[in-house]
């Protein structure tokens, strides 16, 4: 709440305690396990029924790479679709996303930017608990402007100090405040 200037002179310390995570594994979970995460996260979010797998993807970078596994309900026999998909960490069999698609989505605002914002804060607290303390706002560039949408990234504080690596970006539709999307990007980091 609290606009602070830090000094950002650093002296590396040799040898010092470090904040070690365990680091990634390179044994995919179970699919099974992975179904029911997000089994578990659609039961959370007010979504019942049956889960397929509907998807993947991966990539990698410097220090990591990963793999998803999207999640979906079952069509049902008339072939209407929810537009639900849960994206599970391969690896770790964790929740990284979540993301809805809107029926008919409208311009116009009927959710202001700032009740967006609280419904945001709300969502990280309600599916990621315990990081909603270690997360400061990003101003984001125009372009990351999706009509209909309020799209909100959080970056992840380390000690501290921004560290945009990792993130949690959140959708919210600006006609009916649900949420559209829920991204988590929350890798192992070593540090001092």
């Amino acid at each position: 709440q609290q606009i602070k200037i830090y000094n950002s002179e650093f002296t590396p310390l040799l040898n010092g305690p470090a904040t070690n995570e365990p680091p990634l594994t390179e044994t995919e979970v179970d699919p099974r396990q992975a179904q029911e995460a997000a089994r578990q996260f659609l039961l959370t979010a007010g979504f019942e029924g049956e889960i397929i797998r509907s998807g993947g993807g991966g990539g990698s970078g410097p220090g990591y790479k990963g793999e998803h596994w999207f999640y979906s309900p079952k069509n049902d026999e008339s072939g209407n679709h929810l537009g639900l998909r849960v994206e599970i960490d391969a690896y770790t069999g964790e929740v990284t996303g979540f993301y809805k698609n809107e029926s008919n989505p409208q311009t116009g605002n009927t959710v202001s930017s700032e009740q967006a914002l609280q419904i945001a804060w709300q969502t990280i607290k309600k599916y990621s608990p315990g990081k909603e303390n270690r997360l400061i706002l990003k101003q984001t560039a125009d372009n990351d402007f999706e009509p209909g949408k309020y799209t909100f990234t959080f970056a992840r504080l380390l000690n501290g100090i921004p560290f945009d690596r990792d993130n949690i970006t959140v959708a919210i539709s600006q006609q009916t405040g649900d949420l559209l999307g829920y991204q988590i990007r929350w890798r192992p980091v070593q540090c001092n």
